[in-house]
């Protein structure tokens, strides 16, 4: 009966998914807007319902689906093995006690655990999933991984390539049944479930508990960009709102720090980029805080260091910046034209800059670096192109800077960047022995500190910010959120 219930309520889903619905009318008409008192309130105990944006034409399987808003949904229909607290710290989730030795990994799953027609999880389903995973992979997250094979029903063992201590983070892809993966909603373990129309209804079964939020409305959205207006209007209750949409402000927002880091690159084969001292120099100018408040709106985070600064295993203390004006005097750049900017045989010395000017927040970034730039005495001029001039510009090496963003994987591998094979190295200085000691200080033979310190010495590149999303709500959503990039939902069982 629970397999016919279920199939039933994929038949809805799907029906409901393939048509070209009313914009104003959502997938199960909401019930009539209530007061506060009697709606989410923190005074009320009762059940309540919410309502989320999926979006118009995409499935539910997490590795078919195109759109993030489905991404975000699909957290609350599959599990991972690991899950990620807001400082990227690995928790046992479909798991218990992971264990990392060197270069296995060994993995027992959680007792009980059951997906939605009531089969167990076993650690084969856990092996296709990666597979699937795997798969999809585009970036080489995955790269490191020399097998994954289920030991036993209940344990599943990772071999590695060589030993890496942040492994464990990349264990957050979903989990799915075992041959299910080609199915538009395959069956999942979650917090909740596709009930028979087309809703989503809580597993009462999950070992994370019950939360007050028993039925979820999902309401097709054709324009993701439109977020922000569902939201005012109570539409939807609660989403992560598109970056860089022109959208209205919701009644409350909660920022989601992400890990995309913002850099400054360097062309290490042309002067004076090809100079540590100027690269360190460099470092020393960059006001980071005044970018993300003025630049990126206060949302994002200022990068002291490569990695994600909430990360839990960053470094906390502050380091000491060397004198950016005694540096620049050291190359013989010590005198200065009238205007105050350094010169090179009796001419302007100017540095080239190269953006993308579609990003409006990289160029906000670029005027206000000229400003921190010009402070020094530095000139730097900047070149806007579109994305793909911009790409075609930095393969091609014509810059001294670029000011560059990348996604890092949930481990914080830098390999793109530090890798002399890197898909995102292009044009930096030699980082071959810088790469085998952040590597030694992965497996760590080498502390971080230490890997630190040396890439400060070589600073191959500046990072900037990592940024952040936002989560915005409706006027009548009042739970305390707790929300990280993999799980917009992490504490929804609190709410």
């Amino acid at each position: 009966m629970k397999r016919i219930g279920f199939l039933c309520a994929l038949s809805a889903l799907l029906l409901l998914f393939g048509c070209s619905a009313d914009r104003g009318t959502p997938l199960q008409q909401p019930p009539a807007p209530q007061s506060e008192s009697s709606s989410m309130g923190e005074q009320e105990s009762s059940p309540w319902r919410l309502r989320l944006a999926v979006s118009e034409g995409d499935v539910l399987n997490p590795y078919r689906m195109t759109s993030q808003l489905n991404a975000d949904v699909s957290a609350l229909l599959y599990d991972p093995l690991i899950k990620l607290d807001a400082s990227f710290a690995p928790r046992g989730y479909l798991v218990q006690e992971p264990l990392l030795e060197g270069t296995v990994c060994t993995l027992r799953l959680r007792d009980g655990v059951t997906f939605g027609d009531g089969s167990p999880l076993t650690a084969q389903d856990a092996a296709y999933s990666y597979t699937l995973a795997a798969a999809k992979d585009t970036a080489g997250r995955f790269s490191n991984v020399e097998s994954c094979k289920a030991q036993d029903e209940s344990t599943l063992v990772f071999t590695l390539k060589r030993a890496d201590r942040y492994f464990l983070n990349l264990l957050t892809f979903p989990i799915i049944k075992s041959g299910s993966g080609a199915e538009d909603v395959p069956l999942g373990t979650g917090r909740y479930r596709v009930g028979e129309d087309g809703s989503l209804i809580q597993n009462s079964g999950h070992f994370e508990g019950g939360s007050r939020v028993e039925n979820i409305i999902l309401v097709p959205v054709g324009d993701a960009d439109e977020i922000g207006y569902d939201l005012i209007t109570d539409r939807i209750d609660y989403a992560r709102r598109p970056k860089g949409s022109a959208q209205p402000e919701a009644s409350g927002s909660v920022p989601v720090q992400e890990n995309t880091l913002v850099y400054l690159g360097f062309n290490g084969s042309i002067y004076p980029s090809d100079n540590g001292d100027f690269r360190r120099a460099v470092d020393a100018i960059l006001d980071r805080s005044a970018i993300v408040s003025q630049s990126f709106s206060g949302r994002a985070a200022a990068a002291p260091e490569p990695v994600n600064p909430t990360f839990y295993d960053a470094r906390g203390e502050p380091r000491e910046l060397p004198d950016p004006d005694a540096l620049l005097d050291s190359m013989g750049l010590d005198q200065r034209d009238a205007e105050g900017y350094r010169t090179r045989g009796g001419a302007a010395f100017e540095v080239q800059l190269a953006i993308n000017v579609e990003s409006t927040s990289k160029r906000d970034a670029a005027a206000l670096l000229r400003q921190q730039f010009a402070a020094h005495g530095l000139h730097l001029t900047i070149n806007e192109y579109s994305f793909e001039q911009f790409t075609a510009q930095i393969a091609a090496g014509g810059y001294n800077l670029y000011l560059g963003e990348v996604r890092l994987p949930e481990d914080m591998d830098l390999s793109a960047l530090l890798s002399p094979q890197g898909a995102l190295h292009h044009h930096l200085p030699d980082t071959a022995e810088l790469y085998q000691s952040y590597l030694l200080s992965r497996e760590g033979a080498l502390s971080m500190e230490d890997f630190y310190n040396r890439f400060w010495q070589q600073c191959p590149f500046v990072p900037l910010l990592y940024t952040q999303s936002v989560i915005s709500h409706s006027r009548n959503f009042y739970p305390a959120v707790v929300a990280t990039d993999q799980d917009i939902f992490y504490n929804i069982s609190k709410w």
